[in-house]
């Protein structure tokens, strides 16, 4: 554990970094989204993982939303919210540039609706085939 002081300027930092994500969603990479959600909701609902309702095979979106929370749903709020300002720095230290998603990841975001529920799911499904 740290002290108070400690834990005060994470949650500070992480407030700070999440707002950073926010703002730079259309220029990161969509595993990289998804790794900050899971990270996201695991340090500001710690806990609440198993009362989630598991999402229809057929929202592929929430399924993937739920999948990078399971991931981390063992983490503690401060290992969660230290994992996210971690990655924060790395993508920051290491030039966002490289982070950014390609021309056809970016295509496959923007036909996304105003509730993030992608229009064409098979858009973004060949381009995880592309990237594998």
């Amino acid at each position: 554990m740290g002290t108070i002081n400690e834990i005060n300027a994470l949650r500070i930092q992480f407030h700070e970094d999440s707002k950073w994500v926010e703002e730079n969603i259309p220029n990161l990479r969509p595993k990289d989204l998804e790794e900050f959600y899971g990270l996201y909701k695991q340090a500001t609902e710690n806990g609440k993982f198993e009362q989630e309702k598991k999402p229809s095979m057929l929202d592929w979106h929430e399924k993937a939303k739920y999948k990078s929370w399971k991931k981390v749903k063992d983490y503690t709020t401060k290992q969660a919210m230290e994992s996210y300002t971690e990655k924060v720095d790395f993508i920051k230290q290491n030039k966002l540039n490289d982070f950014k998603p390609t021309k056809k990841e970016k295509e496959a975001m923007l036909k996304c609706d105003a509730n993030n529920h992608c229009v064409n799911p098979k858009l973004l499904e060949n381009v995880s085939k592309e990237l594998e």
